[in-house]
């Protein structure tokens, strides 16, 4: 199950070119838009929605899929909060047979608050002192947090975390906290 990055679509070039290359390697992939992305209905962009959407899509794979196929959720830069919290409550349901049987955290952030702080285009703000509050009252009031880091130290599936040294978007810095943790 493909949790995608804050670009508008499943179906961006880049994603789509990754979908075949799994594909290839014979994976079969399950993508979808998160609410009020490209053709999904809109609604309220909070993270209980996005993770309320993001257990549903695991449900249909998995509700789909034979006994002994392995369903693995695949977060990118975004959809790594996403996926991650869907792994998180998964596995509260109770057991390891309710966890998903892998995630996989490509492009991850520790969380949405420094994923925006660390962000190019942040780092020029980050000495106004309203700033940094700013940023933390417009996510907190749209209930969005995404503690990626949080999240994966509440799973007890395999994490594989995938992060570029010259990522150009979210510093491996990241990265390297969310090992820490996995």
């Amino acid at each position: 199950v493909y949790y995608h990055g804050n670009k508008p679509s499943r179906a961006m070039d880049h994603r789509v070119q990754l979908y075949k290359l799994l594909a290839n390697i014979g994976c079969h992939v399950f993508a979808f838009d998160y609410r009020s992305y490209a053709d999904s209905s809109v609604a309220e962009l909070t993270e209980e929605g996005l993770v309320m959407d993001g257990v549903a899509a695991y449900d249909y794979v998995k509700s789909r899929t034979g006994p002994g196929t392995a369903v693995l959720l695949w977060g990118h830069s975004l959809g790594t909060g996403v996926a991650s919290s869907v792994a998180a409550s998964l596995c509260s349901r109770g057991g390891k047979q309710h966890c998903a049987d892998g995630l996989v955290i490509h492009s991850g952030f520790t969380d949405l608050l420094h994923a925006v702080l660390d962000s190019k285009m942040a780092m020029n703000m980050r000495w106004v002192p309203w700033f940094e509050p700013l940023i933390a009252a417009a996510l907190s009031s749209r209930k969005l947090q995404l503690n990626t880091r949080s999240s994966i130290s509440r799973v007890s599936c395999p994490v594989l975390i995938l992060h570029a040294q010259d990522d150009v978007v979210i510093p491996l810095q990241h990265a390297r906290l969310l090992q820490s943790t996995a």
